[in-house]
């Protein structure tokens, strides 16, 4: 980066070509966006849905493609938390934005837009990010950078759950043997016994009317497929000392 004076205002994405460009007329290249989160095509490492899910604490890349043109960096704006992240490095067109991370589930229907947009240099670089903002250089003599493809994402962020209903045992079951498993890793399945207050765990909530309970449970991120099902059991002895088990599948997009 080269020295200069940057504003702390937030950089906002025009809808077109910068408005030093487009006063002269242009046109964008064609670009896409894609996660490594989503569905996957056979031996493919990106998914390119328009509408894609992660899950609450998932870690993943995105991915920015330019179909043409040479672009010297790209830009990703978040909204609308208004959060932001420049990528200077372009692999034969793609430029990507790695370990990107949500703490909240978005609102149901209200998915976050990410945005990105590619730049060619025209003096100096016009944008750097620092702590998630956009910060823009103010230069008299400096020439605004070209935007040359722009393309959008819609990204649900999801908290998936687990709810299962055990039926009544006339001798009562010992909740403190429950064990649930989940199979992310087949061959290394989560395990999580009934919450505590110094560990995180299951709830029993019951009995129902009918003598049932509810065992509900709100996976972190690595316990469960980033998409398809994820296989989850349950087991638990009562106080004669039978075993009950039960099973069900986690579908996550």
């Amino acid at each position: 980066m080269r020295t200069g004076r940057w504003s702390g205002r937030i950089l906002l994405s025009a809808a077109g070509c910068l408005a030093a460009v487009s006063a002269g007329g242009c046109s964008l290249s064609g670009s896409s966006l894609a996660t490594n989160s989503g569905p996957l095509p056979h031996g493919g490492h990106w998914s390119v849905a328009k509408e894609q899910w992660v899950h609450v604490g998932e870690t993943f890349d995105v991915s920015y493609a330019v179909y043409s043109g040479q672009a010297d960096y790209a830009v990703l704006e978040i909204d609308p938390l208004g959060k932001a992240r420049v990528s200077l490095v372009g692999d034969r067109g793609r430029f990507v934005f790695e370990k990107l991370r949500f703490a909240e589930p978005t609102p149901p229907g209200l998915p976050l837009v990410l945005r990105a947009s590619a730049y060619r240099e025209r003096s100096e670089r016009d944008v750097m990010d620092f702590n998630g903002q956009l910060l823009r250089k103010e230069s008299p003599i400096d020439v605004a950078d070209q935007k040359i493809a722009s393309a959008t994402l819609k990204l649900h962020v999801y908290q998936s759950s687990v709810v299962m209903q055990v039926p009544p045992d006339p001798a009562g079951y010992k909740w403190e043997t429950g064990k649930l498993l989940l199979y992310a890793d087949p061959e290394r399945p989560a395990e999580v016994r009934v919450a505590r207050d110094y560990r995180k765990g299951f709830r029993v909530d019951g009995p129902s009317a009918t003598g049932t309970f509810a065992i509900t449970y709100e996976p972190a991120a690595e316990q469960v497929k980033r998409t398809g099902t994820t296989r989850v059991t349950f087991s638990v002895l009562n106080a004669a000392g039978s075993e009950h088990r039960q099973e069900t599948w986690l579908s996550t997009p």
